[in-house]
């Protein structure tokens, strides 16, 4: 358990969480072919509790950092992408592709096409690492060079710019002046995925499963 636990808005997150984890245990231990990818801004410290520690180790998950602002996002946003999907399987009697973001499980994908047994298969390196991204100085850059173009652009045509978050100083007891942010009028709406992230998790878990179906097919031919 983490965090203030005299809060009860903590103990009901901690406990959603713990709750969220242990269905996917359930889920990982009876269906082995269940993939899943669990998404988490990098601020956050739900993937430091227990259970999702021991999720993360008995399951073999791989860890990868990106940033939702390079997919179309209107904040930078560091968001960590915790993955089974490069140990894959050649069986692929039930496929189910979850997405979990603020506690919430959506599921997304099945397949179902192969009566072999399940069977050990290489892993897909590039699944994850395709939605992994770098925030390097010009990167930046262009992400906000895009920004000010949009709001420009709203400017000209009368519109509000969105409004995420505002910031504030304030004087601290010693006389020292301290920066303070606050939740904007459209910071809930910055909880949705843009479009292009959500279309390169489709082509990742479309990578999983064509090499899932290499890995059948060749064991079809080892077995002819």
């Amino acid at each position: 358990m983490l965090g203030n636990l005299r809060n009860f808005k903590v103990r009901m997150s901690n406990a959603i969480a713990t709750n969220a984890a242990t269905l996917l245990k359930l889920a990982l231990r009876h269906r082995p072919t269940t993939f899943l990818i669990i998404e988490q801004p990098k601020g956050s410290f739900m993937f430091k509790m227990d259970v999702f520690r021991e999720l993360f180790l008995q399951f073999s998950m791989f860890l990868v950092l990106t940033y939702l602002g390079l997919f179309g996002h209107d904040l930078l946003k560091a968001s960590h992408l915790q993955s089974n999907m490069e140990k894959l399987r050649a069986h692929l009697n039930f496929w189910i592709f979850y997405v979990i973001s603020s506690y919430f499980i959506f599921p997304l994908m099945t397949y179902d096409n192969d009566p072999l047994p399940s069977i050990a298969c290489h892993p897909c390196p590039r699944t994850l690492a395709s939605l992994a991204r770098r925030a390097t100085r010009p990167v930046k850059k262009k992400f906000d060079e895009r920004i000010a173009r949009k709001k420009l652009r709203a400017e000209r045509a009368g519109k509000m710019s969105r409004s995420y978050y505002t910031t504030h100083l304030e004087i601290g007891a010693n006389g020292q002046s301290k920066r303070r942010f606050s939740g904007g009028r459209d910071l809930q709406s910055s909880a949705a995925y843009p479009q292009r992230f959500c279309t390169a998790v489709y082509k990742a878990w479309e990578m999983a499963v064509a090499k899932a179906e290499k890995c059948r097919e060749d064991r079809l031919m080892c077995l002819a």
